[in-house]
């Protein structure tokens, strides 16, 4: 197993290659070499692991990965509200206010 690989448990390992095992058989395209013989989707997904051309990201990595993209997305979400209200605000106070009758 790589390096990549090494701090990976047993029980993560075999819940990927089963999860890759599926994308092949749904159609998905061997990312390694695959013997005239082998037509095992989980030998195959299994040699993917092997040959580092997958790795297993924990769901902590995924969200460290992505949480500046998060981060400019909540700011974004902010900026919008702040500008909406803003706009509603505007449009309240240039209507003329209606007597009562």
């Amino acid at each position: 197993m790589s390096e990549k690989n090494n701090h990976t448990n047993r029980f993560e390992l075999s819940i990927a290659v089963a999860k890759r095992a599926r994308q092949l058989q749904e159609g998905a395209v061997p990312l390694v070499t695959v013997a005239k013989n082998n037509h095992n989707p989980l030998l195959i997904a299994y040699q993917e692991f092997q040959e580092n051309k997958l790795q297993i990201v924990r769901t902590e990595e995924k969200k460290e990965n992505f949480q500046s993209e998060i981060d400019e997305f909540e700011a974004l979400i902010e900026n919008t509200d702040s500008s909406i209200d803003k706009v509603v605000e505007a449009k309240e106070e240039a209507e003329p206010k209606k007597k009562k009758k």
